[in-house]
């Protein structure tokens, strides 16, 4: 038997995300009369080291192998790089190969990242709250109270939940390595009050209120329809480029009949907010607003439809599924 036509809508949104290098500089003060600089930068995936001489007529030469160095070790010209931990020493030499000033020692470290803090909305008033960090073997310390954490602040062993507005506070930790900028990120915004069939609800007669706006009859909130687009919502949180194609590679509309529901008539719309919190009305609005996500709305054919979402981070994810059965 033909299928009936099948409907096809997107909307999307983009995030810039941004990074940055911290950096320390050491005046070697303690140095017999030298006014020598170093400035340690701690990037991405390794650190970098640069000495300002106290004239420009001096040479410096350094050491990595606990020596003090002489003009026989290795000439400074231009900025070091290290991708592990180092002691260096270091020593001015004047024009005539005298040293001046006494020799300057510095313990160069990597510096663990920032930790990355996420939500996962409960619904109910609660979050679920999930820090990572890429650095291995690295170890995170948290506080939820706003203040800075530390090395004796409590270990990360999981996933832990909190109630209402909170402020989360992250540090990543490892021997030998320089501790993390401190990661701060609010419950604020994310952690909603409301359950999801609440928000299903909120979606579901906003869509109708369109269709009786326009003289059409209601379409019929299904719970098989409700399943199938749950779990396009899932997918689509997991590779959202995909589009109406899922990630088995088979096409969308197959969520619908592997809940049960035999149609003769289909139609999806999906897209993603890039905003804190669920949002119903926002998103059915910009379907109403899209003409191709319009057409499954006001669709004359009547019928049933479902409506899920799934939230991971920042952004939503929402599926409306019109269907009709055979």
């Amino acid at each position: 038997m033909k299928l009936g036509k099948l409907k096809k809508a997107v909307v999307s949104a983009v995030l810039a995300v941004c990074c940055a290098v911290s950096g320390l500089v050491f005046p070697a003060s303690a140095a017999e009369g030298s006014d020598f600089e170093c400035r340690i930068m701690y990037c991405a995936d390794y650190t970098t080291v640069t000495f300002k001489k106290t004239k420009s007529s001096y040479s410096v030469y350094f050491t990595t192998d606990g020596t003090d160095p002489t003009t026989s070790s290795k000439l400074y010209t231009k900025k070091l790089g290290f991708v592990s931990a180092a002691t260096i020493r270091v020593a001015e030499f004047d024009k005539n190969g005298e040293r001046v000033g006494g020799f300057k020692e510095y313990e160069i470290r990597r510096k663990c990242h920032i930790p990355q803090v996420d939500f996962k909305d409960n619904l109910d008033g609660t979050a679920k709250v999930i820090i990572t960090t890429d650095i291995k073997d690295a170890q995170i310390h948290y506080t939820t109270d706003g203040k800075d954490p530390d090395e004796n602040s409590p270990v990360l062993e999981g996933v832990f939940k909190v109630k209402g507005n909170a402020v989360i506070k992250a540090v990543a930790t490892k021997k030998g390595w320089v501790t993390s900028n401190v990661a701060t990120a609010k419950t604020a915004g994310y952690v909603t009050q409301d359950s999801y069939n609440d928000y299903i609800q909120q979606a579901y007669k906003l869509t109708n209120a369109e269709r009786k706006r326009r003289g059409l009859e209601e379409v019929k909130l299904n719970q098989s329809l409700c399943n199938a687009a749950y779990i396009r919502a899932k997918e689509l949180s997991q590779d959202y480029d995909r589009g109406h194609t899922r990630l088995n590679d088979t096409e969308w509309h197959t969520a619908i009949t592997e809940q049960g529901y035999v149609f003769k008539f289909a139609g999806e719309n999906y897209g993603k907010l890039a905003v804190k919190g669920v949002k119903a009305d926002v998103m059915v609005q910009m379907w109403i607003e899209s003409p191709i996500h319009l057409e499954n709305i006001i669709n004359e054919f009547g019928g049933d439809v479902g409506i899920g979402f799934y939230q991971d981070g920042d952004f939503c994810y929402w599926v409306q599924l019109f269907a009709k059965k055979r």
